[in-house]
């Protein structure tokens, strides 16, 4: 069973993850490890790299491991659409309320 501790890091990455466009393609780019830590800076609350990669995995976008033995995965997200994410990370601002 979940703790709501791990529940509530979920549905913040959720939130974080659905206003980030898709992509054909993985990106490279970064992987779930960078994502988690945007997550962070959006909302000004821990979130672990599992809950991270759950959040993408129930919204549908594809992961793929980084390197074996490495529990960071690329994700199929738009990094123009990652960038605009990061302007939140920069401010005292949040996605949501």
């Amino acid at each position: 069973m979940l703790s709501d501790e791990i529940l509530k890091q979920f549905l913040l990455c959720r939130e974080w993850l659905s206003k980030v466009d898709k992509t054909e393609t993985f990106n490279t780019n970064q992987g779930s490890y960078s994502y988690k830590h945007m997550v962070e800076g959006c909302f000004r609350r821990y979130v672990c790299n599992g809950a991270f990669i759950a959040a993408a995995i129930s919204l549908g976008i594809p992961i793929q491991r980084c390197r074996l033995n490495n529990p960071n995965v690329y994700l199929k997200i738009s990094q123009e659409s990652v960038n605009e994410m990061v302007k939140y990370t920069k401010y005292d601002q949040k996605v949501i309320d």
